[in-house]
């Protein structure tokens, strides 16, 4: 399942906030019980600070259909619409600028 999370006091402008995506693995019966227990893990996510990570309120889960994980396994998946050419939607959604986060990007993907 994903959560989003906004953190206080990590953000570098002073109007800013910083949102964390969060994917954690369940083992859950169906789709409602991942979500059941998602949003239990979150609030206790939530819990480990001094109020400055709070629960946003949105989770989504993905079901991978198999009861044990392995090498290469696909463990969240989300599909999205868009008019927006590859690099726009890469910018808006997944690159602005802003992450905090590690990647690598290939350029010569057609």
């Amino acid at each position: 399942m994903k959560c989003i999370f906004d953190h206080d006091g990590l953000a570098n402008k002073p109007d800013g906030t910083v949102y964390e995506e969060r994917v954690v693995i369940l083992r859950a019966t169906g789709l409602e019980d991942a979500i059941v227990q998602g949003e239990d893990e979150a609030r206790e996510y939530e819990s480990i600070s001094d109020s400055s990570i709070r629960y946003a309120g949105f989770i989504s889960a993905y079901h991978t259909g198999m009861r044990e994980l392995s090498n290469r396994m696909e463990v969240y998946s989300l599909m999205r619409e868009s008019m927006l050419s590859r690099e726009e939607f890469l910018d808006r959604y997944h690159d602005d600028g802003d992450e905090r986060t590690q990647h690598y990007q290939v350029d010569n993907i057609q």
